[in-house]
């Protein structure tokens, strides 16, 4: 899914899995949610405080559960 859809999605509902750089490796966070110019994300590494992090180099994105 191109960058672009991503909010269309969001809005929708959908929930959407983010793939992130990481040094040579890579992160996956859940994009669900959007508001005053900031993605709302599920991130396995951070804290529940800490769920709305601006997203960084966004490299690939697919719809979760549809």
């Amino acid at each position: 899914m191109p960058i672009s859809q991503l909010w269309g999605e969001i809005a929708a509902g959908h929930p959407v899995i983010a793939k992130l750089p990481n040094g040579s490796g890579y992160h996956f966070v859940v994009i669900f949610g959007y508001k005053d110019g900031r993605y709302y994300v599920k991130d396995p590494w951070q804290d529940a405080a800490r769920q709305d992090q601006p997203l960084g180099d966004v490299l690939e994105l697919r719809v979760y559960g549809y």
